[in-house]
């Protein structure tokens, strides 16, 4: 048993050896070493690739071996480059930039439709069927309110404030309770 268990371990650790990955990374510039965002860069024959940051940088993670790396972005001339990868890389590189007639104008059209309308008006041709849908409702409300007559109002002169028992009914607050369909 205890022989089964090295023989596993062992080919565990044949096998994460032979997988082991390194780094390549490096800087994509152009003429004017200006770095460049966004530049897409593919291994060739994998589906595997990055972009860059907005400081021009990239990285990649590869297994050791012989890679060709394609780096494209519009208004630049792709590149090729070859690479052997037995240890960490660093690879910067400097794009030229293309004719600019090789740039041709790209028309999108669409027949987009705002449904907002649609959505609006079938609402409104359906409202008894929404009101119905939420069903009766009561709750209970409080209502602040003053009677106020028509006569001009006198200049109010400080008095001390009178207790709530000698307040009229219309100076009061009232509780009212409200059922009621929508």
């Amino acid at each position: 048993m205890l022989r089964n268990y090295c023989l596993l371990l062992s080919m565990l650790c044949t096998q994460l050896l032979s997988a082991q990955y390194f780094r390549v990374s490096g800087k994509i510039t152009d003429n004017k070493l200006e770095p460049l965002a966004l530049v897409s860069i593919q291994i060739k024959g994998f589906s595997t690739g990055t972009l860059t940051r907005e400081d021009g940088t990239y990285e990649l993670k590869m297994e050791e071996g012989k890679y060709d790396l394609i780096i494209s972005m519009v208004g630049f001339k792709t590149q090729i480059i070859s690479l052997v990868i037995t240890k960490n890389y660093v690879q910067n590189i400097i794009l030229e930039t293309g004719d600019v007639t090789d740039l041709s104008e790209v028309i999108l059209k669409s027949k987009g439709k705002d449904r907002s309308e649609e959505i609006i008006r079938n609402v409104i041709r359906h409202k008894e069927d929404v009101l119905a849908a939420a069903g009766a409702y009561s709750c209970n409300v409080y209502i602040k309110a003053t009677q106020e007559d028509l006569m001009p109002r006198q200049k109010k002169t400080k008095k001390a404030p009178p207790d709530s028992i000698g307040k009229t009914d219309a100076q009061q607050h009232r509780y009212w309770s409200w059922t009621g369909n929508s």
